[in-house]
């Protein structure tokens, strides 16, 4: 099961803020990765820039301070949210073998973009009404919002075709081109890159090249010694150091250079 990252260690996210993630009841973890809460120890004074990274998910954001809902598309690069005064924000990360459903195959308007859970399913949604409140414990807003879901996903179906395209790239790691996926599924690639640019909302390569970095990731999360920037690349299948670098700037918005000359609380570098 394809569990995507966020952050390489939930405890070191900006100390004045507040992470955490929990895992969906079994019957929904075909549909959900986590649910997760990110809140501010105390109201922000200053406005703090927290970094959200592609993960090849999409995500329903409750601000229980505003008392609004958001749909978040899906990301191909990174994005720095402005945050300020009392954060409270609970989240569903849809992973994406939901995102056809729930966006009823119409997903490229959304990449790179978030809007009104109206603006997406209507005036009779699930999540327009308020079904979890600031007063409610994080164990009691989940069982409430996995009541909606098991409504929304009783008879959805998944497409065993686009499943199994996204299964080849998940356990490849990112690292299969769109020519390798028709020849293994008999299809053109001309098809399925309608079906990418529709049921995701990016191209096939760009949905790899996430789901290629978010492995990276993965081994940097595992590993418990010092990186090696350029092991770490061949590791990840990046043909050269400068497409890695190219391609860890726009999904992270800096160069593992900056990581390595100015110390960061993400990653255990020496």
């Amino acid at each position: 099961m394809y569990v995507p990252i966020q952050f390489i260690d939930e405890t070191l996210v900006h100390p004045q803020l507040n992470y955490s993630e929990m895992l969906p009841s079994d019957a929904l973890k075909p549909y959900v990765a986590c649910y997760w809460r990110l809140t501010s120890q105390s109201r922000l004074e200053e406005v703090i820039l927290h970094r959200v990274i592609p993960d090849g998910c999409v995500d329903i954001l409750f601000d229980l301070t505003s008392g609004e809902t958001h749909f978040a598309g899906i990301m191909n690069q990174v994005d720095m949210i402005p945050l300020i005064g009392d954060v409270h924000l609970l989240g569903i990360r849809f992973l994406p073998v939901s995102i056809p459903f729930l966006l009823k195959g119409e997903a490229a308007f959304l990449v790179n973009h978030m809007l009104d859970v109206e603006d997406i399913f209507g005036n009779k949604s699930l999540f327009n009404d308020s079904i979890i409140t600031p007063e409610q414990s994080w164990n009691q807003q989940v069982k409430r919002i996995e009541d909606e879901l098991m409504i929304m996903f009783k008879h959805h179906v998944l497409d065993p075709r686009f499943n199994g395209m996204l299964s080849v790239i998940l356990e490849r790691g990112g690292i299969v081109t769109r020519a390798e996926l028709a020849e293994y599924f008999t299809i053109s690639e001309r098809q399925i890159a309608r079906i990418f640019k529709s049921f995701i909302g990016v191209s096939t390569k760009e949905y790899a090249s996430i789901i290629q970095f978010q492995s990276v990731l993965r081994l940097l999360k595992q590993s418990q010694t010092p990186v090696n920037w350029s092991d770490l690349s061949l590791q990840g299948g990046y043909y050269d150091q400068s497409h890695f670098i190219h391609a860890f700037k726009k999904h992270y918005g800096i160069t593992p250079g900056h990581l390595i000359t100015k110390p960061c609380p993400i990653f255990p570098i020496q």
